[in-house]
């Protein structure tokens, strides 16, 4: 095991399809990788989404997982620190005439549109249950018109105290101002990082931890489209 370089991923479009499992194929080959190197994992999804997604052994094969942008943590499945933020009602109403304000027609949107994690929200026009066909309705509305990067302006101008960033495809996260993936590197003490991830752009949720571990001239950060790229990067040589 290579003791000195840590190796951190994103989830959710990095290293599986959007709320999708990992391929098969895949994660064999990441296991095996993760048997070899010291891993983790940084995802702003919740541990049950997480299982479902990558499985119980890559979890347990990470040196420790971060859900919730990093507001859980977790040490083989077991629980080590958890924020305990709520937002405040003042928050949830202001969510709630943003939705309603929303030009993404009201006969497309589905339910579940508020999500309490762990230390944190997800906010999502379309609605959480949403299924594929619905979701996608949603994304080709939002590569149109920006809708989630104007919402997180204009949240993060009324409620300068808190944190709002593009998750996943169709949601944004919502957490205390620096409660944001930033917050695992205090917990990663390997000399070099090495990082993947898909949303790391302004108001993406990889953005925070990219830009940081980026100001070490050691560390690298890959952008990539999806799982296939980072097989390609992981198994290419192109990490080293």
């Amino acid at each position: 095991m290579t003791s000195d370089v840590a190796y951190l991923f994103d989830i959710d479009g990095t290293l599986t399809p959007s709320r999708q499992a990992m391929d098969e194929k895949f994660r064999q080959k990441f296991m095996q990788f993760q048997m070899q190197n010291t891993t983790y994992l940084v995802t702003g999804s919740d541990c049950g989404k997480t299982l479902n997604q990558v499985g119980f052994q890559c979890i347990f094969l990470a040196k420790l997982t971060f859900h919730c942008c990093g507001n859980e943590v977790r040490d083989k499945g077991k629980v080590v620190f958890r924020n305990e933020w709520a937002p405040s009602t003042e928050v949830i109403e202001y969510l709630s005439k943003l939705l309603e304000r929303s030009k993404f027609p009201p006969a497309s949107r589905t339910s579940n549109f508020i999500e309490y994690r762990e230390g944190s929200i997800n906010f999502s026009i379309v609605g959480r249950n949403a299924n594929k066909d619905e979701r996608q309705c949603y994304i080709e509305f939002d590569k149109k018109n920006g809708d989630r990067i104007r919402i997180a302006e204009i949240m993060r101008q009324e409620f300068p105290e808190l944190t709002v960033q593009v998750g996943g495809e169709t949601g944004l996260d919502i957490m205390p101002l620096g409660f944001d993936k930033s917050q695992v590197l205090s917990y990663i003490h390997e000399k070099k990082l090495v990082f993947f991830g898909d949303a790391i752009f302004p108001y993406g949720n990889d953005y925070s931890i990219a830009t940081m571990i980026e100001k070490n001239p050691h560390n690298k950060v890959f952008s990539v489209r999806g799982w296939k790229d980072v097989d390609a990067l992981l198994f290419s040589g192109e990490n080293d």
